[in-house]
Formats: structure tokens, sequence, C-alpha cells
């Protein structure tokens, strides 16, 4: 959690990481709750695969949502978002 809070202090600030970070040990407590597991900090943590996917993921919605087509950047012929 520590490093967690130094990363977003020092991008928007204290008062926002505060409030970020209690948030993110609320969310690890309700699903330790619900699910019924121990913490395992290894599981908060996503593989730079995983990452990336997920950016692909929002790029491809923001060209839709913007109009922007594949022949409009010149990169590829065939925009599916899913």
């Amino acid at each position: 959690m520590t490093a967690f809070f130094q990363k977003i202090a020092y991008k928007a600030g204290r008062i926002k990481a505060i409030t970020a970070t209690a948030r993110n040990l609320a969310v690890v407590v309700y699903k330790m709750l619900t699910m019924g597991e121990a913490y395992d900090p290894v599981k908060l943590v996503r593989d730079g695969e995983q990452v990336r996917q997920q950016q692909i993921r929002q790029m491809k919605k923001k060209l839709v949502k913007f109009g922007i087509t594949g022949a409009d950047l010149g990169l590829f012929t065939n925009l599916e978002v899913g």
C-alpha cells in the first residue's frame, strides 16, 4: 500500500492519495470478506500483458468514440472493438 500511496501522492497530491488508498484498502477488505479468502498481495498486481491488453481495449474504444478508423491512421485496415 505504501508504494500505491506514494505513486498517487506524486501524481495527484497527498489528499487524493489518502482517499485513493482508503478506497483501495476498502476494496481489498470487501473482497476478502465476500470471497472468504486470505489477503494475497500478489493477486493485486496485474502482469504487464494484462495492462497492455487493457490499454489496447481502451484505445480501440476511444477510436470508435471519436469516429477514427484504421484507414485514417494508416496503421491497420480493420478496427475491432471487443
